[in-house]
Parts: structure tokens; sequence; C-alpha cells
């Protein structure tokens, strides 16, 4: 009440002709995490492949678009670097935050987003946008195949079981074929001034293992080129069935 009247004040001083208060807004916090066997997964800790070789996850990265409250449209498209959240333990157990601003105040049921770049703008490269801009980002675009990388899993394993952490994994994937969308029912509140939070995981060692069937590393440890854009499509496969939210 005192708010009300405060601004009929300020509106007859100013002898404005329409006088409001200002729209209500709130935040949206996503909290993306890195998970491994059910444990927060910490850059350079060794780790287990699912057959039991040693191994370590030394870069996480990925484009998300077309995010959605409902059927509300709220980021476009983003650049999310989950390397150096996951730096050492403190920073994995607070994962990545990734905030939206000025959302109307309403009960959503679903949230969704895809992994990777829209066609429309996977069309076109890093130069064609502004350094500030979110697909400005010349180290994940392939020139070769005309196709920002979608999602970057970096480390290195012990492929020959000889207890030495030295063979290279560079699982990039892209194209427009690897573009998978998640989609979840889940209440999410947002009040005026409030920030909302909800937590994103990805686990991993479930998309080594996904549906059962271990991912052949011996085979496909790097994507580089063309020629592996059924493995590529796979692994896109196997990370969006990971995708879960709390």
């Amino acid at each position: 009440m005192l708010k009300k009247l405060a601004l009929l004040v300020l509106c007859g001083l100013s002898m404005a002709s329409s006088c409001e208060e200002d729209p209500k807004e709130g935040q949206l916090e996503l909290i993306f995490k890195l998970r491994y066997e059910g444990e927060d997964l910490v850059m350079f800790d060794r780790i287990q492949y699912p057959d039991g070789r040693a191994m370590f996850i030394d870069r996480f990265t990925m484009f998300i678009s077309s995010l959605e409250l409902d059927d509300r449209s709220i980021k476009e498209v983003d650049f999310i670097n989950m390397t150096l959240s996951h730096i050492d333990a403190t920073s994995a157990a607070d994962g990545y935050s990734y905030v939206i601003d000025k959302l109307p105040p309403a009960d959503y049921t679903s949230i969704s987003f895809d992994i990777g770049v829209p066609a429309e703008l996977n069309a076109m490269k890093p130069l064609d946008f502004d350094r500030d801009h979110p697909l400005f980002q010349l180290n994940d675009y392939w020139d070769g195949w005309e196709s920002y990388v979608f999602f970057k899993i970096e480390g290195k394993i012990d492929l020959d079981g000889d207890n030495q952490i030295t063979d290279g994994i560079a699982l990039h994937v892209g194209a427009d074929e690897t573009l998978r969308n998640v989609q979840f029912d889940k209440s999410i509140s947002i009040k005026d001034g409030e920030t909302t939070q909800a937590t994103i995981e990805i686990d991993l060692h479930t998309m080594f293992t996904i549906d059962g069937e271990i991912y052949n590393i011996d085979g496909t440890s790097q994507i580089h080129n063309l020629t592996q854009l059924p493995v590529a499509i796979e692994l896109a496969d196997r990370l969006q069935k990971t995708v879960e939210i709390q």
C-alpha cells in the first residue's frame, strides 16, 4: 500500500499521463553438474572407464540452444564451458552456474533445450558474429565439417592396460545430424525479485554405458573427420539419454 501511495505521489509530481509499477521479473539459475558414477567429476582426477581401465577427463564444453520454459523461448543459443567449474572438488560440488534474468513470474511445468547449434546458425561461422556473441568460438568450430563442435569430451586413458594414462581422448561431436533435444517435466516457479534454482546433471559414466552397451573407446577415442559421423551420432544419442534434471 505504501509503495502504491508513493508511486501515485511521484506520478502526480511528474504530471505523467500514465504511471505504472515496474514490471515484475525473476531469475532462473541452472546449475550444470558433471558426474561420474554418481559422484562429482573433477578434472584430471583418476577414474575408471566402465571396463576398468584408468582414465581422466580434462575438458567438457557444449552449446545449448532453443532454451524454453513451457512454450516461452528464453535463450536462443549459448556456450557452456564446464572445465574450470569442475577443476577441483569444491568447484565441482558447486557446478556451473547459468543465470537467466528478466523472466516473467509464473508457474512453469517444463523446461527444454537443444544440445548443439540450430541449422540456421550452424551454417554461419564464428567471424560472422561479434566478439561477445556466444557463437564467436574460434576453437569450437570445424572448417572441414562446416559446423560448430556441439560438445567436447577430452581427457586421457590407459588403452593398452600398462597403468599409464597416456592415450588421448577427443570426442568432438558436431554437424546438423547430431543436434539433440532434451525436455523435462519440471515444476519451476519464477517469482518477482527471486532466483529459482534447478540442477542439470550429466553423468559421463552413464553416457559411456547407456542401454547396457559400453562405448567402443578403443575403436574411436578421437573424432576429427566426416567419415566418423556415425560415431558422432551415436555419442549424441548417448548424451541425450544421459542428461537429467533435479
